[in-house]
């Protein structure tokens, strides 16, 4: 399986993640108002765009070496 092409680029102090049909926010703060749902997803459009939320990790784990 072929890896897509990453493209990685920073909004305030959050960074962005586009990996192909995916989105990936390393948020600085949680975001509380976003909520994972199966039914009745509301959209989120990026870049002209449609995505859904699938997961929620907060806080996130850094290793730090």
């Amino acid at each position: 399986m072929e890896q897509p092409d990453i493209t990685e680029f920073s909004i305030g102090p959050d960074k962005v993640l586009i990996a192909g049909d995916r989105v990936i926010i390393y948020a600085a703060q949680a975001m509380t108002e976003w909520t994972v749902r199966e039914f009745r997803r509301p959209p989120i459009f990026f870049r002209d765009k449609k995505y859904y939320l699938i997961r929620i990790s907060w806080p996130a784990i850094i290793n730090k070496q």
